[in-house]
């Protein structure tokens, strides 16, 4: 079997040689050489790699022993665009390189591949002319990228307002150096103003035009006009020149009073009167207290006009020689009439209870024990500058209170115990300004569960948080301290689960947290404690299962740790090297290895 491959392979060869022969002949027109040197002619076959176009001739014949340099130059090879000549290999793009002293010894092989020409970057700036018109500043930066030599592709964007310049393609660089600058000038833009038979100190051309460039000021003053009030441009005169030509149409109208107010005051269409020439508010004050009527459930006689205002609740007081020479809008503000004094305590109310919002008169200094004890549907309580105290449970059950204004209490010292006790829609307590505070008692936020933060970093006067404070605040997600505190007593802050921050820090005075103080405050994540620290109480900080530190770095002076940290079991500790922190943690129950030493 092995006799008769061998005769085959033989027989094949043979037949190879004498049609590359007789091919030789066809193609040259000249003698079969192999008829005469059958050894000496062999087939080089030429193989293209990707991006190569096409390859002219893809068989060459040539004499054995022939070197490539004799040959490459005979191949015709044309590339897809933007590729170019990268290298000649034998048999694949994995084969040898060929080099020009390579011979040809029997049938081969050869490939030629392709290669991306080089690209450089190159830049295209776009500049936009400046308001003032004198030069010109950079908006856009494009990075770009093309062929060696070639043309820049450069487009110009369209910007709103503006229109680009001519500009001249650039040739492509091998040091990526080119730079193309487009720039776009502002367009010349008119607005024209149908004053309605005002007039305008604004010069305007014609009387009504008005010209200038894209983004730059627009400078016109609203026209006047005998007896009748200004109301608008329509549409609304821009502050600069729009990318656009544009017309404004001047609005005017008679002077009126709108008569509007707070909740109680019924808001409708005829609201207004007429602010005649020359009118002042002690003039018309009855016709408008006429147009002011109070609705439903307001309508009982328990309330009445409490001020007038310009524009709104918080707009300047009228007084009576106020005139209006211009459209103008009075607000009534009503107010609840029927508190019981004495002498300047309000202790409590006669008829129905107050309901919406309230202002506490300004004559007022005290407010008594359970002056406001449930009234349930009073949504809003000003107070007064002049205020002193507030007793025990004297907002105790308004379960609709939701904003308590301490805006104006700087003279405030005290908050009596259970004071805001279960007012489960109060949401936020502002006492910053409550400088003068010494105390707040025991549990006057209680029950608090709408109240999400509390801050009292200005009452400079206040020590300490008593005694369930804020118990069961559990919407209370912030507290700003006051810096002279010193105690934070027992469940102060108990059961405010979504409590997220308790930084001591900057209370430098802080020496004691009570039990249970910030129990179940399971959304805390870190706790600085400051300084001056001495004793952490039973259960202070137990279940607070979110606390993933609790820094005891500038603690130098602990004497007593007790079980405060049951349940917290993510959290680290970090002492101060060389400081007794770590041993009181340690009697407290902490493993060593939850506490990291800081030198």
């Amino acid at each position: 079997m092995n006799v008769r491959k061998s005769k085959t392979n033989v027989l094949l060869r043979t037949v190879i040689v004498a049609v590359s022969a007789a091919l030789i002949g066809v193609f040259t027109g000249c003698p079969n050489p192999s008829a005469e040197k059958p050894d000496q002619t062999i087939i080089v076959s030429v193989r293209r790699g990707n991006h190569v176009k096409s390859v002219t001739p893809i068989i060459l014949y040539v004499n054995r022993g022939t070197q490539w340099s004799d040959i490459k130059n005979k191949i015709s090879v044309n590339y897809e665009d933007g590729y170019e000549f990268d290298t000649w290999r034998l048999d694949d793009t994995w084969g040898s390189s060929l080099y020009d002293s390579y011979r040809f010894e029997s049938y081969t092989t050869i490939f030629i591949s392709a290669k991306e020409k080089l690209k450089v970057r190159y830049e295209v700036q776009h500049f936009q002319q400046n308001i003032t018109a004198d030069g010109y500043e950079l908006k856009d930066t494009e990075i770009q990228y093309g062929i060696i030599g070639e043309q820049t592709k450069a487009q110009a964007k369209t910007y709103e307002g503006f229109k680009e310049k001519p500009f001249t393609q650039q040739a492509i660089k091998e040091d990526g150096s080119v730079v193309v600058k487009i720039e776009y000038d502002r367009k010349e833009i008119t607005l024209t103003f149908d004053l309605q038979g005002g007039t305008t100190k604004t010069p305007l051309e014609d009387g009504t035009k008005l010209k200038g460039r894209f983004g730059t000021p627009v400078s016109i003053k609203n026209p006047t006009q005998e007896g009748m009030i200004f109301e608008e441009w329509n549409p609304v005169v821009p502050a600069s020149f729009p990318s656009s030509d544009a017309v404004y149409t001047a609005k005017f109208r008679a002077p009126r009073l709108t008569i509007t107010g707070d909740e109680r005051i019924k808001n409708k269409s005829d609201n207004f009167i007429e602010a005649g020439k020359g009118k002042k508010w002690k003039d018309i004050k009855s016709e408008a207290e006429k147009k002011a009527t109070f609705q439903f459930p307001w309508d009982t006689g328990d309330y009445g006009i409490y001020a007038w205002r310009l524009d709104d609740e918080n707009g300047r007081l009228l007084t009576d020689n106020d005139s209006f020479a211009q459209d103008t809008t009075v607000y009534a503000v009503t107010n609840y009439t029927n508190f019981t004094w004495s002498g300047t305590k309000i202790t409590g109310v006669t008829g129905e209870k107050p309901r919406g919002k309230i202002i506490i008169p300004a004559r007022c200094t005290e407010i008594g024990n359970d002056a406001f004890l449930s009234a349930g549907q009073m949504t809003q309580v000003r107070l007064p500058g002049n205020l002193t105290s507030i007793g025990e449970r004297a907002f105790t059950y308004c379960s609709s209170l939701q904003q308590v204004d301490f805006s104006s209490c700087t003279d405030l010292t005290s908050i009596g115990k259970s004071a805001f006790a279960d007012c489960k829609d109060l949401q936020q307590v502002n006492l910053f300004r409550c400088s003068a505070l010494t105390s707040i008692g025991e549990y006057a936020f209680n029950g608090c569960t709408a109240l999400q933060e509390v801050d009292l970093s200005l009452c400079t006067h206040l020590t300490k948080i008593s005694k369930g404070t804020f118990f069961s605040c559990n919407k209370l997600k912030r507290v700003e301290f006051p810096r002279d505190l010193t105690a934070i007593e027992e469940k102060a802050f108990d059961f405010c689960t979504d409590l997220t921050q308790a930084d001591f820090s900057g209370c430098t005075k802080l020496s004691e947290i009570g039990t249970y103080a910030f129990y179940s405050c399971g959304k805390l994540t870190q706790v600085s404690m400051p300084e001056n620290l001495r004793t952490i109480r039973d259960s202070a900080f137990k279940s607070c299962t979110g606390v993933s530190v609790f820094d005891f770095y500038a603690c130098t002076a602990i004497t007593k740790i007790e079980d405060a940290f049951w349940g917290c079991n993510k959290a680290r500790f970090r002492v101060k090297y060389r400081t007794n922190v770590k041993d009181k943690l340690k009697d407290a129950g902490i493993a060593d290895g939850r506490i990291d030493e800081i030198s």
